[in-house]
């Protein structure tokens, strides 16, 4: 869709699946949105889809299809990554004194294609944007995926890249590939335990670790 009025705020959701765009028009898509001339930010967030365009002339991208730079506005990505054959960003346009007003930024952003292979140089000119490749699956992605939270936010998959807990809730429910933590023996602090005790701020049991402290 079209982000014609903001500013906006896409965050936990997820894409799946197969995107394959068919038009005889001049069509703008992206995995979120397709085209934007004001403020949007996208994090905590996942595409992981199969991006095709078998007609018509227009651009396809991870997150973001186009991106009009006629006016001052920022786009915001974080915490998210994209497992496409897609650009992050695929197109920017504009002209006049205002282009180059729009501030593109990408912090713990991870994607499957270099960002260099968007359709033009203002595109291609989005920094911040690290690789997506094996060392992001399974276990791995809480070291290699610097800035995403997988106490709150993500859980990792063995064998995959992460999901976020919300947008895939319902299939993680039965997910047998979906990593827990499993309590090693050991015995909380108090004083590390969240809450006071008191009706207004019980303690919250958060592990294992936190249980066996209660149950001792």
């Amino acid at each position: 869709g079209k982000v014609e009025e903001g500013p906006l705020t896409i965050e936990n959701c997820s894409v799946k699946g197969k995107i394959n765009v068919y038009s005889t028009g001049n069509t703008n898509v992206g995995g979120f949105v397709g085209y934007s001339n004001k403020t949007a930010t996208i994090k905590n967030s996942y595409i992981d889809a199969d991006m095709t365009t078998t007609k018509g002339y227009g651009y396809l991208g991870s997150f973001i299809g186009v991106i009009w730079r006629g006016s001052d506005f920022i786009i915001t990505i974080e915490n998210s990554y994209a497992n496409t054959s897609r650009a992050i960003v695929e197109h920017s346009s504009g002209s006049g004194g205002a282009q180059g007003d729009t501030i593109v930024t990408a912090t713990n952003v991870y994607s499957k294609t270099e960002q260099s292979k968007a359709t033009n140089a203002t595109a291609r000119g989005i920094t911040g944007v690290k690789a997506l490749d094996n060392t992001c699956k399974g276990e791995n992605a809480k070291t290699s995926m610097t800035g995403l939270d997988f106490d709150n936010v993500w859980y990792t998959v063995v064998g995959g890249y992460p999901v976020n807990r919300e947008s895939d809730a319902s299939e993680n429910n039965n997910n047998d590939n979906v990593s827990v933590n499993v309590w090693d023996g050991s015995v909380s602090a108090l004083a590390d335990i969240e809450g006071s005790g008191t009706e207004a701020s019980p303690y919250l049991i958060k592990s294992g670790e936190d249980l066996a402290y209660f149950a001792s």
